[in-house]
């Protein structure tokens, strides 16, 4: 009884397949003519609108014949098209095909060029059928030298008509300010932002309350206070207050904060279920920054942190610091500037691995250095003197078993004896990607290196 019924299910399998391939083809006929232009999506176009192509638009006729497959097959092949050209070209095929192909476009929209911005934010706010499509708009202005105030009051009157949003970016000159978010209605689920972290900030974070992913670009201090020497880098020397209400943001799960101090990172982390932080490190805070983490989050704590350190010492201590108040980490990423970090050091960080109960992926990047560090600067002032790392004196002996071989050991074999060490310590590790950047991973109970498997190398 079940045979026929199994061979009915592979012919309409078949059939389906046959019907994805009519439509492949299809597109691969249009990519073949000379595409016509439409007016409203010109942020998915690579080059601006001309006269002529607006006439031929209008004055194109589209064929009525209905298509033989379903809409959201259609829809789910269009959605892998990624020539914007060839997007167009199937909008203008039909009255059915413009309909699906046309909420495909409108889905995701990114602005980078000045006339591109400006005809699509007046086709938005003009428009509100094309704005109501929206789900993910961003704004990369980044390059742009000025902005003006009726550019400012044409993008609010966009944002203001795009109801259904649900991923803001926005990467623009730091006088674009978040008033221009105040009076919105869309309850975002993704915010990135280059604003400042002020109070015009936390006015609209408090009224995102669906708001899962963060990722803040602004700087939490005047740059006329940044500090630049030889042992100190800080972008946040004199932290303005970031009086973020408790009951904000209450489903907040990532938070990338390219620039905040531990102040910041405080009053976003406290009491928040939060799974995934990015962060910087100062040299002058790294304690307080690091104990954010142990006391701030809910739910189970941190799963995967990424640390960008500005400390010039921090290959002796960081890691063990990292462990010591995280263990349960399950993906570390730690990028480590102003800093060399030696073979042997790494071999000395091994036993500060042991405190990681679940860590399975490990990257430690940082300027390499052939040769080996004497005494080792102290860690950081406010860091207890109980919580020096134990492995310190690992990390630069003179017996280390990798320097003592390095004459006859290639730099990539020395890593896979790095990344051995590391999974005698941490038995959890899968993945490690050392400061040379080849990544290194657990197969057959051997470390291997990816560009040895894809090489074809055993």
């Amino acid at each position: 009884m079940a045979a026929p019924a199994v061979h009915i299910a592979a012919e309409q399998a078949e059939l389906v397949q046959q019907q994805i391939n009519s439509v492949t083809t299809m597109l691969d006929s249009f990519n073949a003519q000379s595409a016509s232009l439409m007016v409203e999506p010109e942020r998915v176009v690579s080059r601006p609108f001309s006269t002529i192509q607006m006439q031929m638009l209008r004055s194109h006729r589209i064929p009525l014949g209905r298509p033989v497959l379903p809409v959201e097959i259609i829809e789910y092949v269009l959605r892998s098209v990624h020539d914007n050209d060839d997007l167009l070209s199937v909008a203008l095929s039909n009255r059915h095909m413009h309909a699906v192909a046309v909420r495909v476009i409108y889905q995701s929209i990114t602005l980078s060029r000045p006339r591109q911005s400006i005809q699509c934010l007046l086709a938005l706010a003009h428009q509100p059928s094309l704005a109501s499509l929206v789900r993910s708009l961003s704004f990369q202005w980044q390059s742009f030298s000025h902005l003006t105030h009726n550019t400012y009051r044409l993008t609010l009157r966009a944002l203001c008509s795009t109801l259904h949003l649900s991923s803001l970016t926005i990467d623009a000159p730091s006088d674009f300010h978040p008033w221009n978010l105040s009076i919105c209605t869309f309850k975002l689920k993704s915010f990135s932002a280059s604003f400042p972290c002020d109070n015009l900030l936390i006015q609209f974070l408090e009224s995102q309350p669906t708001l899962i992913d963060l990722t803040l670009r602004g700087f939490n201090s005047d740059p006329l206070d940044f500090q630049f020497t030889l042992s100190t880098f800080n972008l946040n020397p004199n932290p303005l207050p970031f009086p973020l209400s408790p009951n904000a943001l209450p489903n907040l799960a990532r938070l990338r904060a390219i620039h905040a101090g531990p102040d910041i990172m405080e009053t976003i982390i406290r009491g928040r279920p939060l799974k995934q932080i990015s962060m910087p490190l100062y040299a002058d805070c790294v304690g307080r920054s690091l104990d954010v983490l142990k006391m701030g989050c809910a739910e189970g704590g941190v799963e995967r942190l990424n640390i960008i350190s500005f400390d010039p010492n921090a290959p002796v201590y960081l890691l063990e610091e990292i462990a010591r108040r995280v263990p349960g980490l399950e993906a570390l990423h730690v990028v480590i500037l102003l800093a060399h970090c030696s073979d042997a050091l790494l071999e000395g960080l091994t036993p500060s691995l042991k405190k990681f109960k679940a860590l399975q992926y490990l990257t430690y990047m940082s300027a390499t250095s052939d040769s080996d560090s004497s005494d080792p600067d102290p860690p950081p002032p406010d860091l207890q003197p109980s919580s020096s790392p134990s492995s310190t004196a690992a990390a630069v002996s003179s017996t280390s078993l990798l320097t003592s071989s390095s004459q006859r050991l290639s730099p990539t074999a020395i890593e896979q004896n790095i990344a051995t060490m590391w999974h005698q310590s941490c038995p959890t590790l899968k993945t490690v990607i050392l400061p040379r950047g080849k990544v290194w991973f657990l197969d057959n109970q051997k470390w291997m290196c990816l560009e040895d498997t894809a090489d074809g190398k055993k």
